[in-house]
C-alpha cells in the first residue's frame, strides 16, 4: 500500500483595499524602481562572472 502525499497551496493572494496602489504613475514608479535594481544586479553579476569586477 502506497500513501500520497498531497500539498495544496493557494495561488496568489489578495491584499486589503488599504494597500491597493490606484495611482498609475505610482505603479510606474514602483515597478520602474523594481526592474532598474534587477538590471543593476544583472549587470554586476555578469560582470562578476566575467571576472572583470
Amino acid at each position: 500500500m502506497r500513501d500520497e502525499v498531497q500539498f495544496r497551496t493557494e495561488v496568489g493572494f489578495s491584499l486589503p483595499a488599504d494597500y491597493k496602489i490606484e495611482d498609475r504613475e505610482t505603479t510606474f514608479r514602483v515597478m520602474l524602481a523594481v526592474f532598474g535594481c534587477c538590471f543593476a544586479a544583472g549587470v554586476v553579476l555578469g560582470l562578476q562572472i566575467a571576472g572583470l569586477i
